[in-house]
């Protein structure tokens, strides 16, 4: 069976562990700029939609839906049956790059993780990777909660409770991609150009 993480994982894609990865250490210059990684600076957003055919229509469609850039991002999972989107994903202000915005929280997050990558920077691969292993965990959970308590609503107020844990999920998973910005604007500061290492006397 393929996962909602096997469907990310590829969208992801820059080719790791291959001569052919933007940001690896094998292969030539030329190997690596070879061809157009599938996880690209253009992408803006990624939508899956997963149906589960063992729940009924009202409570089996999930719209797994992450903003900026795939290598850096989580996918958040949103119950379809719903009538709206929590505020920080309908927020995209064009003269401003603000992190109450969903989309431009991520796309700092790629800004600075990019270059940390292609100097091969662990701590900021390990944050990265660690921020995506919870986002899916905790959008897993979320899910399982969902499907545990959804045969107690009534058809009629589904919608409305689907918003409620659309609300509370998204939540949970901006927070943790806020720290993750904190981590990597952390680890960026510690490389900037102007700095210099204290001597015995300071």
């Amino acid at each position: 069976m393929i996962s909602v993480e096997d469907v990310a994982m590829v969208l992801s894609s820059h080719y790791q562990a291959t001569d052919f990865d933007p940001y690896g250490q094998t292969g030539t210059p030329e190997t690596r700029r070879r061809y157009r990684p599938i996880g690209m600076n253009r992408n803006q957003e990624m939508h899956i939609l997963q149906i589960r055919p063992n729940m009924p229509k009202s409570h089996a469609a999930i719209h797994w839906l992450a903003e900026g850039v795939n290598i850096f991002n989580s996918p958040v999972p949103f119950f379809a049956n719903c009538t709206t989107t929590p505020e920080n994903f309908q927020y995209t202000p064009v003269d401003k790059s603000s992190t109450d915005s969903f989309y431009w929280l991520n796309k700092l997050i790629a800004m600075v993780a990019d270059p940390l990558f292609a100097e091969h920077d662990w701590d900021a691969e390990f944050a990265v990777s660690e921020s995506r292993k919870f986002g899916f965990a905790a959008g897993r959970a979320a899910v399982a909660k969902g499907d545990a308590a959804f045969a107690d609503v009534k058809p009629e107020d589904l919608p409305a409770w689907h918003d409620a844990l659309n609300a509370e999920t998204a939540a949970t998973i901006t927070n943790d991609l806020q720290y993750l910005l904190h981590q990597l604007v952390c680890i960026r500061a510690e490389k900037m150009t102007p700095s210099f290492e204290k001597g015995g006397e300071l």
